[in-house]
């Protein structure tokens, strides 16, 4: 049994149907199925070698008929998904303990739109790659990497007003009983005018006015939904340390429909860094390597890419020219991390060479 979670409701149905030709499909996002789910789950399974059960967090409980029958037909097979992080959602996860593979569609990342392998693992070896650059940086941040809205010459930017007019808050009232949207929705814009910071949730309870607790609830929620996600702070114990995380978006393109939020000053500087931080999670899940980010008295570094063997530095710099404090600043840090590599990326092209294992890169690297 696969459990696909993943952004771009759209593209997701056709790209299963596309790689399962022969499963029989059902999507819970329509009503009628959804109300003949309700009262009797068996019924709207279709008895065939392969499923695909779209959208399944609507109806959490379709997992319970779903689990009788893998147990008792080990040849039956089911693809199921959902716009939602499935391994959030306490009912889904405990019923599907042990029979599901999951896997996270994420938008596409750079390498992906220019048709190339990923790069973090070369980099994490101190290899730099040869990768030509034919994007422009402002429009990709802009418009962001979902799928659906990257592909369109024209209309992105309505595309992603419905996405959070209809899925994203259809979603919200289908998993919590929030009945008055309107404080939640401050706090959603709260936090896109708060990416690539350290969040702190205390200060966002004070400027909104509403309680610290009611904070941690919504931003479970947007966790779940997989509309922002947390870097925990790197500790010498490789751990994560629990209070203090990064917040980011998980597409620019959701950051930009933002009303007064543009690609530039003063704001290019968190989109740029979001957008890095894109690039370097997707690859780094792939690779199964942890990110943090480091920081102590004296020094911050955005991210420390953590494998079984290496510790990798990346510090983003909005800019196309990098300063010698900036500089010093890396090589303190590297030297304090005991860190393997280090680079800063930054908006020029070209490679610059800092020592045998510290490097000035180009964003389209990543």
């Amino acid at each position: 049994m696969w459990s696909l979670s993943g952004q771009g409701n759209l593209a997701k149905p056709r790209w299963l149907k596309k790689v399962f030709k022969e499963a029989q499909y059902i999507n819970f996002d329509d009503v009628y199925t959804l109300y003949t789910a309700r009262k009797d789950p068996k019924s709207v399974i279709p008895y065939h070698d392969m499923a695909i059960l779209n959208e399944v967090q609507h109806l959490p409980e379709i997992l319970l008929a779903v689990k009788e029958i893998v147990d008792k037909e080990q040849g039956r097979r089911f693809v199921i998904t959902g716009s939602s992080n499935l391994l959030m959602m306490s009912k889904i996860s405990e019923t599907l303990a042990g029979r599901a593979a999951y896997v996270k569609l994420r938008p596409f990342t750079l390498g992906e739109v220019m048709g190339f392998p990923p790069t973090l693992d070369e980099l994490v070896n101190g290899k730099i790659p040869d990768r030509k650059m034919d994007l422009d940086l402002f429009e990709v941040i802009k418009k962001g990497l979902f799928p659906r809205a990257f592909l369109m010459d024209e209309g992105w930017d309505e595309w992603y007003r419905m996405y959070m007019a209809t899925y994203v808050e259809k979603d919200v009232r289908s998993l919590q009983n929030i009945l008055d949207y309107t404080p939640f929705a401050a706090f959603v814009t709260s936090l896109m005018y708060n990416i690539s910071e350290i969040l702190n949730e205390s200060e966002i309870s004070r400027e909104l006015g509403i309680p610290q607790n009611t904070i941690s609830r919504y931003l479970s929620l947007l966790e779940t939904l997989m509309i922002f996600e947390r870097v925990p702070r790197y500790d010498s114990r490789g751990k994560g340390l629990k209070k203090r995380k990064k917040v980011y978006a998980v597409d620019t393109g959701l950051v930009c429909n933002v009303p007064r939020i543009e690609p530039d000053d003063p704001w290019k500087g968190k989109l740029f860094e979001n957008l890095m931080y894109l690039q370097l999670v997707s690859q780094a899940e792939f690779f199964r390597y942890k990110i943090f980010y480091y920081r102590d008295n004296e020094l911050e570094v955005d991210f420390l890419v953590k494998s079984d063997k290496s510790i990798t530095l990346f510090e983003i710099k909005a800019s196309e020219d990098i300063g010698l404090i900036d500089i010093k600043k890396l090589i303190n840090a590297f030297d304090r991390t005991k860190a393997n590599y280090a680079y800063i990326v930054y908006m020029g092209k070209t490679i610059q060479r800092i020592s045998n294992k510290i490097f000035i890169i180009p964003w389209f690297l990543l």
